[in-house]
């Protein structure tokens, strides 16, 4: 995709950054990924569309790679299930069991505080991610997530509805890495890809 091909709602800060991106095979970067790395999502279903919409940005979705005996996985917060870890493969070859490819644009990114972050602050990072996997949504739920993004308001310190963006920066926090909330007081993957700190690297194919 390229900018120019962009509706002009969505010729965000993000947007720019990731229209320059080579191509890359997953088979030939899998060993380049690095525990912290972002995974971008320009998806089109349902929910992407209402994200991409409310967000003025071609990014629909993002969640963040920790690599386990060389096998990237990542950790998410998908409005279906809630959050979880999945194989990033399975995004590439076998998208929620249906044996194709995600239906979208995949981006991978790393934020340069990485470099510097200590390995017991990786750990704490990784510890708060676990900590929520497996917080589960129903219909109703999802349909209380939907209006939050389409009314701007922040997840409520009193409950674990976590939309992704949400997970990725308290997640992040947790190592030492704050992800500042934009004018709304929320974050959506725009906010995240726009950050002067996450760098592209390249847009999966498969």
């Amino acid at each position: 995709m390229s900018f120019s091909s962009l509706p002009p709602a969505m010729n965000t800060a993000g947007a720019k950054k990731f229209t320059s991106c080579l191509k890359e095979r997953y088979a030939d970067m899998v060993n380049q990924l690095q525990t912290g790395d972002l995974l971008f999502c320009s998806g089109n279903y349902p929910i992407s569309q209402i994200i991409k919409l409310f967000s003025g940005s071609m990014f629909s979705h993002v969640g963040f790679l920790a690599c386990w005996h060389g096998r990237p996985m990542l950790f998410e917060s998908v409005e279906s299930d809630g959050v979880r870890i999945v194989p990033l493969d399975h995004y590439i070859y076998n998208y929620e069991n249906s044996g194709q490819k995600y239906d979208g644009g995949l981006y991978i990114a790393r934020h340069t505080g990485f470099a510097v972050l200590p390995p017991r602050q990786v750990e704490k990072l990784i510890q708060q991610a676990i900590d929520l996997v497996n917080c589960k949504y129903d219909k109703d739920q999802l349909a209380a997530i939907a209006s939050r993004i389409a009314m701007k308001v922040g997840r409520s310190s009193q409950n674990q509805e976590y939309i992704c963006s949400e997970y990725v920066a308290e997640c992040f926090a947790a190592g030492g890495i704050e992800i500042p909330l934009n004018k709304d007081g929320f974050w959506y993957p725009e906010d995240i890809a726009a950050l002067p700190e996450v760098q592209p690297l390249f847009e999966l194919v498969g």
